[in-house]
Formats: structure tokens, C-alpha cells, sequence
């Protein structure tokens, strides 16, 4: 029998939260958002595949590269869960989403997902 893999083990995880939970890779690429997601801040067509920065705020390049504080960028190179209240796009318009983003290691330490729950 086939190990799951930590994206599915995950997804079916998160998809329990009745929080709205987004799993990225290191690259920004949205891997997996929950249907509370989907159902609150979701914009019609799924969101996997995409980048979070395109996603929430409609740039081209991930929000420190725009101006803004971006809590994917600061757990990137921290290593650490980091929080942050951050002016997303939804269905209802622009509102403040507190997120609370954590890095999920492999067995060997490496970085390989980032989790991220928010509040709306």
C-alpha cells in the first residue's frame, strides 16, 4: 500500500476546520484551501494552482515586493509561524483577514508546505 502524501493527509485535515485554511507550497502556489475558504473568501473559480499574492490581493509579485507585509515571505525566511492582520480580497470587497501562518517540515527539517488559517 502507497503512503499518502502530506498535501492529502493534510487537505483531508483542513478541509475539518470550520476556519477558513489554505495550504502553499514554498513557491506561493495554493495547494489545497478548505471549503470554509472557499465558501467566505473564495472568488468563483478554485484558487489551486495559483499564487496567494494573485489570489488575495491581485498583484503580479508576491505583497512585499508591492509595499506590504507578507506573512508567507517573513516565515520564509524566518522558519517560524508568523501572525499578521492583512487587507484581502473577497467576494464582499476588501476586508482585513488576521492570518496565522505556520511552516510544515519533512522529516528530514526541510520546509516543504506553509498552513495558513484565517480569520474574517
Amino acid at each position: 500500500m502507497k503512503p499518502a502524501s502530506p498535501i492529502a493527509e493534510l487537505s483531508s485535515l483542513l478541509e475539518s476546520y470550520a476556519e477558513p485554511h489554505v495550504l502553499f507550497d514554498p513557491e506561493y502556489r495554493i495547494v489545497f484551501a478548505n471549503a470554509a475558504y472557499r465558501e467566505r473568501l473564495g472568488q468563483g473559480a478554485s484558487p489551486v494552482g495559483r499564487r496567494c499574492y494573485e489570489v488575495s490581493h491581485r498583484y503580479a509579485k508576491p505583497c512585499d515586493q508591492e509595499g506590504e507585509s507578507c506573512p508567507l515571505a517573513r516565515a520564509r525566511s524566518s522558519g517560524q509561524r508568523v501572525g499578521d492582520l492583512h487587507l484581502h480580497h473577497t467576494p464582499h470587497g476588501a476586508a482585513y483577514v488576521a492570518i496565522d501562518l505556520t511552516p510544515v517540515r519533512d522529516a528530514g527539517g526541510r520546509i516543504v508546505l506553509y498552513v495558513e488559517r484565517m480569520e474574517v
